[in-house]
């Protein structure tokens, strides 16, 4: 009160600031001036009444005054549209929808005369928002609003400070502490998850849809893979992009899992939210996950079907490739590229009785699979090679174009004309030393092509029938080639690095370094080397021995996108199979341990005494079964009768011998036992993705304030 006598300038503004500050009527307003002015705190004499209430007052005289009274007139659109652009309400494309709105809505009624009268719903309204919400009918803060949308449209300003700055009612970018309140950290983190989780639920499983990505290039890649997805797309939140991030991470481990990973955070952070509003600690929410990850890893490993799996058990290795290719491409496709992933699998394996020891044994290396996209023909196709294809030819016109019987020489050796690496000059005083000069520099190269040919004229006789074949790393000249031409030996230059190694694999013998003191030993055989002219292209297949390590998966399609989709699903398929080789288990697929697991922990949660726990038992569980809902839903099947149509089957074969497993049938929108399908999931996948989906779950569950962090960046820097 004090305050106020002190800013007031006369009474009557002292009474109005006491009305609507300090809820006082006049009468208690100037008792309390009076008793401050009495007792010498303020200078502040009355001056303007000493009239209170109860006193009587004599009338001094009575005029009667003719006149009517009328109402404000009401506005028309065109007085609504100036006052909305003089507070910058809107745009010249939105204003006529708001007004539009609100007629339609009934808040206001337009007369034939064009004017727009308030009804008695808009009446009420605009009275309970007055009362109780101040701040959302004042035209101040809604042009603030529509400034802050704007920048958020030019990028001027970045949407989590202006969601921050709305939702707490403080000026954060300017604060420049907290970007998300501390009861919106959660809701925030949530909403980014599930976003993310909508997106990439359509593409889980066979029936999934495809996306399409659009590079700035305007290129495009159509695939439903979720790491080529997450990995490609433009993420702007901070967690959806951590969390893609994870989910890439998840996929160059294990080679598949992506789309669960996201599927599982999404949905366990959505339970998270519902549980945290009805008044449930974070903290006993994360512990809850951490019994149930227990309990379902647990499962897992009895779930598992252990299988002696082998090079040689070609059939399951077929049903494994099939079951992670089926995700990725067309059933018909799948079914080829399934016969050719096992046929690459048995290449790269030991063979039988090559090895003395399990020490010797050479391990599964999937690099050695070179997969080659050439760019020809309407319809894909894929065939597979036992040898190696390179991407260019020979680089000169005289050289054979087909061998038989070749002896093969893997080398890193440059025969060409090299500068030196510091700045040097030679000086000569006539062109004889410029000759001598220059037929010295030309024997450095002539010398290491001459080792070569005398190692291929000792080895390679019109008896025998033998030919040679160089495959060189580094560059060979002109001068050289022609050399090498006149010796009828195949050579070309410039063999990428990681072909160096699949080609010793394919033919034998030991990449050199240096012609010096060059052996048969240090050679490998080939049977043939040909090279054949696609378009304006040239490829060299090499055939190597019987039994070679590795090998070649050409991809002839006359799209970009189809060749990288091919690409991505062999790759997928392949490690598919090397992690049933090495778990030397396999998970039924089809959805069936998700349900399995998800009934497994609402028993547990039943029967045990959780307490508060159980919680977060049953946001795994309820999270677990978001897998089976989003099969079905992508197959155009119903989600819950599908659930119950597996609950039913899982209590009827309760306690039967053998084991059956509960999956979906999505053709038939029936359920199947996936054992017998054969669709198969890898165990190590399913193992790391439950733990990679917990554990970054209970991190974001117990983020309580996002805070900005590093120091801000001009205007400047921002554009």
């Amino acid at each position: 009160m004090l305050q106020i006598l002190c800013v007031a300038e006369k009474p009557s503004v002292a009474r109005q600031l006491a009305a609507k500050f300090l809820r006082l009527s006049s009468n208690e307003c100037m008792r309390l001036a009076e008793n401050l002015y009495n007792r010498g705190i303020i200078s502040y004499p009355r001056t303007e009444t000493d009239a209170f209430s109860g006193m009587v007052l004599p009338v001094a005289g009575l005029k009667l005054v003719e006149g009517v009274t009328t109402p404000p007139k009401s506005l028309d659109e065109a007085g609504l549209l100036v006052l909305l652009d003089r507070y910058g309400i809107g745009t010249d494309a939105t204003m006529h929808e708001h007004i539009k709105n609100v007629i339609l809505r009934n808040y206001v009624e337009k007369k034939s005369n064009g004017q727009l009268v308030p009804t008695k719903l808009g009446f009420a309204i605009s009275l309970v928002f007055a009362r109780h919400f101040p701040d959302l009918i004042s035209v101040s803060i809604r042009s603030k609003l529509e400034a802050q949308v704007k920048a958020i449209a030019h990028s001027t300003c970045h949407v989590i400070a202006s969601l921050g700055e709305r939702e707490s009612g403080r000026d954060f970018a300017r604060r420049g502490r907290s970007i998300c309140a501390r009861t919106q950290a959660l809701v925030l983190n949530a909403m980014a998850a599930n976003s993310l989780k909508i997106l990439i639920a359509s593409s889980l499983g066979p029936k999934g849809r495809f996306k399409t990505l659009v590079s700035g290039g305007g290129e495009l890649e159509i695939t439903k893979d979720g790491n080529c997805m997450l990995k490609n797309m433009q993420i702007q939140h901070p967690t959806a992009a951590m969390l893609a991030r994870a989910a890439v991470a998840q996929d160059t481990v294990t080679g598949d899992g992506s789309c669960t990973v996201i599927l599982l955070i999404g949905s366990l952070l959505e339970q998270a939210r519902r549980y945290y509003f009805e008044g449930i600690h974070p903290r006993h929410l994360s512990a809850g996950l951490d019994f149930a990850k227990q309990a379902v890893l647990k499962y897992l490993d009895e779930f598992a079907v252990a299988q002696k799996l082998s090079c040689e058990s070609r059939d399951l290795l077929f049903n494994v490739a099939r079951s992670s290719l089926c995700t990725k491409v067309k059933p018909t496709m799948a079914q080829t590229l399934a016969g050719i992933i096992v046929k690459c699998i048995h290449c790269l394996c030991q063979q039988p009785g090559e090895a003395e020891s399990s020490e010797s044994l050479i391990p599964l290396d999937l690099y050695m699979v070179e997969v080659l996209p050439i760019k020809v023909g309407t319809d894909p196709e894929v065939e597979f090679f036992r040898g190696m294809v390179m991407d260019h030819g020979c680089r000169h016109p005289a050289m054979p174009t087909s061998l038989e019987n070749c002896f093969v020489l893997t080398c890193n050796v440059s025969l060409e004309y090299e500068k030196t690496e510091v700045n040097s000059s030679f000086v000569y005083s006539d062109a004889k030393s410029r000759s001598e000069l220059a037929q010295a520099e030309r024997s450095f190269t002539t010398k290491k092509v001459q080792q070569i040919i005398d190692l291929k004229r000792r080895l390679c006789t019109a008896e025998n029938g033998k030919n040679f074949v160089v495959m060189n790393q580094k560059g060979i000249d002109p001068a050289a080639l022609e050399m090498l031409a006149k010796e009828r030996i195949m050579a070309l230059r410039r063999v990428k690095r990681r072909n160096m190694e699949r080609i010793t694999y394919c033919c034998g013998g030991s990449p050199v370094n240096s012609v010096d003191g060059l052996q048969e030993s240090d050679l490998g055989f080939a049977e043939s080397c040909w090279e054949i002219s696609l378009g304006d292209e040239k490829y060299t297949f090499l055939k190597g021995r019987k039994n070679p390590r590795s090998c070649c998966i050409v991809i002839k399609a006359a799209a970009t996108y189809e060749v990288s989709r091919i690409k991505e699903a062999i790759r997928d398929a392949l490690r598919a199979c090397k992690n049933a080789l090495d778990d030397q288990k396999l998970v039924p697929g089809a959805g069936a341990f998700e349900f399995a697991a998800a009934t497994h922990l609402q028993t547990l949660a039943a029967e045990q005494p959780l307490g508060k726990n159980a919680y977060g038992v049953q946001m795994l569980a309820e999270s677990l079964l978001a897998v089976p809902k989003a099969l079905a839903q992508n197959a155009g099947l119903n989600a819950q009768d599908m659930l119950q149509r597996m609950k039913e089957k899982a209590l009827a074969s309760r306690g039967a011998t053998p084991r059956e497993f509960v999956g979906l049938d999505l053709d038939s929108g029936r359920v199947m036992d996936p054992t017998l399908e054969g669709v198969w999931d890898g165990y190590s996948v399913k193992k790391q993705t439950v733990n990679l989906a917990v554990l970054l779950a209970q991190q974001l569950v117990l983020i309580d304030e996002i805070i900005r962090a590093g120091k801000n960046m001009s205007p400047a820097q921002q554009s």
